[in-house]
């Protein structure tokens, strides 16, 4: 019977430094996992204070200051994104009577 890898045993797949970093398809064949497990794999890890950082070409675990600080400013800009657009979205739902922050469908 294979045993399922600990959390931190997936850390050992991760590439040092941005360029080897790995596509989550990649880490998807190796973990034998879907799309929404290696997501949530990362995201545990994150959580539990592992430094994962992403790029256009995939996950790595950083080698310098200098990829934490791009992966931070790149998640800055992501989220400040998105709240843009809910500010404009919830706008439109208050203008429509609906409060935004209600979860009711419509």
């Amino acid at each position: 019977m294979k045993q399922e890898k600990e959390p931190r045993d997936y850390l050992d797949d991760l590439p040092r430094g941005k360029a080897a970093a790995v596509k989550s398809c990649e880490l998807q064949r190796i973990w034998n996992k879907d799309r929404r497990q290696v997501s949530a794999i990362i995201e545990d890890l994150r959580r539990s204070g592992e430094m994962i950082c992403s790029c256009g070409n995939g996950y790595f675990l950083p080698e310098t200051l200098q990829e934490v600080s791009d992966f931070y400013w790149n998640m800055y800009s992501r989220s400040m994104s998105i709240l843009y657009t809910l500010k404009d979205t919830g706008k439109y739902l208050k203008d429509h009577g609906i409060d935004p922050r209600r979860k009711k469908r419509a």
